[in-house]
């Protein structure tokens, strides 16, 4: 939300990209994570009237995937980094060696972590509601799905 609120730093100062479609992007972001948590929300609640199983699942793998891409290869290159194990970033593209002692590198560290534990949470919830609701359907049509 702080690229929304204050998106003059966000876009940086020779951006040249038009603030509709930098705020655009900022509430598509905002839009994604509302539907995720309706849709985790959606996977534990209990009783009452159901969305149809696609329109829960599909946001649901779709979320792992964006997590998974974007958390774990940040994650490793900010961990490589840290370590000095590659100095000059995973690939080798930095021109000078990456200063681990900065504000900004601990920052995106941090949040790489968020995306990648978010990914880690995630993909065990999607899968386990999958399960949960075969199960819970096998048990409404009056057999249990664990004697099949």
């Amino acid at each position: 939300m702080q690229m929304g609120v204050m998106y003059e730093e966000s876009m940086g100062p020779d951006d040249g990209t038009p603030v509709w479609l930098f705020l655009s992007y900022d509430a598509l972001i905002v839009l994604m994570s509302v539907v995720g948590v309706v849709c985790v929300l959606a996977t534990v609640k209990p009783r009452g009237p159901r969305a149809p199983s696609w329109l829960v699942r599909v946001p649901l793998w779709i979320g792992c995937a964006v997590l998974t891409m974007r958390g774990e290869p940040g994650l490793v290159e900010n961990v490589t980094t840290a370590t000095g194990l590659t100095p000059h970033g995973l690939l080798g593209m930095e021109k000078e060696a990456v200063d681990t002692g900065s504000r900004d590198f601990w920052k995106t560290m941090v949040i790489n972590a968020y995306f990648f534990l978010g990914a880690v949470l995630l993909v065990p919830a999607t899968v386990l509601s999958r399960r949960s609701r075969r199960q819970s359907e096998g048990d409404a049509k009056g057999g249990c799905s664990a004697a099949r």
